[in-house]
């Protein structure tokens, strides 16, 4: 993961919720992983903590910003969130905050944003995403091959993507998240 200020994992991963948790007094666990520091957060939020509550309504306004500023260059229609940190209520917290930024500071955006679900899936959501992507564009005609990966990062993506799905142990239908 980036260190560089402005990097988007420094603004929307348990990194985040980190140094959110710390700024709003919450403690974290003394010798604890980063997932155990993360469900601790999630825990509180559960419990109706107001501080960790606006831990993660943070980082959906931080999203909200990320997609209005990447708009300026980018056409988007849909982010789906996933990994741990949007886990539990702490998804649907961060996707309402973003939602109702969005609605109040950059009504014209359409932006579909969705919960990918089961978060472990999240490796498995991208590599398919990224694999049909890269075989949609090399379809185009007149695609210029520069702009689509190699074959063997396609590869990879595809692999990482299986692999990601064998070892979460659950089942997802990606066609579904590919074409929703």
């Amino acid at each position: 993961f980036s260190r560089v200020p402005g990097a988007l994992q420094q603004y929307l991963s348990q990194r985040t919720v980190f140094r959110l948790a710390e700024e709003h007094c919450i403690a974290l666990p003394a010798n604890a992983d980063n997932v155990a520091k993360l469900r601790h957060v999630q825990t509180l939020l559960e419990a109706g903590d107001a501080s960790a509550r606006t831990v993660f309504e943070t980082i959906g306004r931080y999203l909200a910003t990320a997609i209005t500023e990447a708009s300026e260059y980018l056409t988007i229609d849909h982010v789906v969130l996933m990994g741990r940190v949007t886990d539990g209520l702490a998804g649907q917290v961060i996707k309402e905050a973003a939602e109702q930024v969005l609605r109040e500071e950059a009504p014209s955006l359409e932006v579909d944003i969705r919960l990918a679900g089961d978060p472990r899936l999240a490796q498995a959501v991208a590599a398919g995403y990224l694999a049909s992507q890269t075989l949609q564009m090399r379809s185009q005609p007149g695609t210029a091959q520069a702009k689509s990966p190699a074959p063997a990062a396609l590869l990879t993506g595809i692999i990482a993507g299986l692999w990601a799905l064998l070892t979460a142990g659950v089942g997802v239908d990606l066609a579904t998240w590919l074409d929703g």
